[in-house]
């Protein structure tokens, strides 16, 4: 029972690290994309002005 929990706790460990993994690249492309003047001008012409609030933060924090 026990070798049981521990292969199901590490499995869940390895997902969290893989989505822990994609997240951070998510946050460095959209960081990259936001810098870029062309690519926010074209947001703004799609009418996307502004992003969530969570996200922004989480940006904040990564720069």
């Amino acid at each position: 029972m026990l070798k049981l929990e521990r292969a199901r706790q590490r499995t869940a460990i390895r997902k969290m690290n893989a989505t822990h993994e994609e997240l951070a690249v998510t946050t460095q492309v959209l960081l990259e994309l936001l810098s870029d003047p062309a690519f926010v001008a074209l947001l703004r012409a799609h009418g996307f002005n502004s992003i969530p609030r969570i996200l922004h933060q989480r940006l904040m924090e990564r720069r």
